[in-house]
């Protein structure tokens, strides 16, 4: 009768051993993947910025794979029709919107948002 017993404690750590490889082999399929799904979203929807000047100052315009998305050409939130003091104002209100697109956030902004990363001369909100 102990021998029956050794028998059956020995059988299931097999199958165990057997359930915890496929278990681990499975969980590093399904990271490969989504490691591999994320770059390809990542490529697919590649975001980026360029600055223009216009007769009021500077503008941007939000490009996602290569095509224009937003085109800014007045400082937003803003009560009054002029562009940006600079061209490196509209970059940095630019990058700010790409950030909110990247984690899938609504782009628009706030004046304060745009006061914090613009001078205070020709703001008015």
């Amino acid at each position: 009768m102990i021998i029956c017993m050794n028998s059956i404690h020995l059988k299931p750590k097999i199958p165990m051993t057997k359930n915890f490889v496929f278990v681990f082999l499975a969980l590093l399929i399904l990271t490969a993947s989504s490691i591999v799904l994320t770059n390809l979203e990542n490529e697919k929807n590649h975001i980026q910025y360029e600055t223009f000047s216009t007769k009021n100052g500077w503008g941007y315009n939000i490009l996602m794979n290569n095509k224009i998305v937003i085109h800014q050409q007045m400082i937003p939130a803003a009560n009054i029709e002029k562009g940006f003091n600079s061209k490196e104002e509209a970059a940095k209100v630019a990058m700010l919107v790409i950030t909110k697109i990247r984690m899938k956030k609504f782009p628009g902004l706030t004046a304060a948002e745009v006061q914090t990363l613009i001078s205070e001369n020709g703001f008015k909100h």
